[in-house]
């Protein structure tokens, strides 16, 4: 399997992550619990959904495999089956408005 360049990598996730950090500094405080374009999700419980994508992007990278990939990018969508085990983070929060409500608002990204 093809790595993709670490630089490739990095410059592709500081883009993004730019946009929803400079998204989410001009909403006000009823603007996080307004519907998004994901079903039955207000705008908080998408930005906390992407806020534990970046950490787990971050321990990945922080903690490389020594061996080769077991998954590419359409196996790693399949079901996951561990005999039952659901590791915590894969668990939807019992209440991401009132985890993520409870940060303070976020503040423009230094330049």
């Amino acid at each position: 399997m093809d790595q993709l360049p670490r630089e490739l990598a990095e410059t592709a996730l500081d883009g993004a992550y730019v946009q929803v950090s400079d998204a989410a500094s001009g909403l006000d405080a009823g603007d996080f619990l307004l519907p998004s374009r994901c079903a039955g999700w207000a705008v908080t419980d998408v930005l906390y959904h992407q806020l534990l994508d970046a950490r787990r992007a971050l321990r990945t990278f922080a903690s490389p495999a020594t061996g080769a990939p077991d998954r590419d990018d359409v196996s790693y969508w399949r079901p996951f089956s561990a005999d039952g085990d659901i590791r915590r983070e894969a668990r939807r929060p019992p209440s991401t408005r009132g985890t993520s409500g409870s940060w303070p608002r976020p503040s423009a990204r230094p330049s």
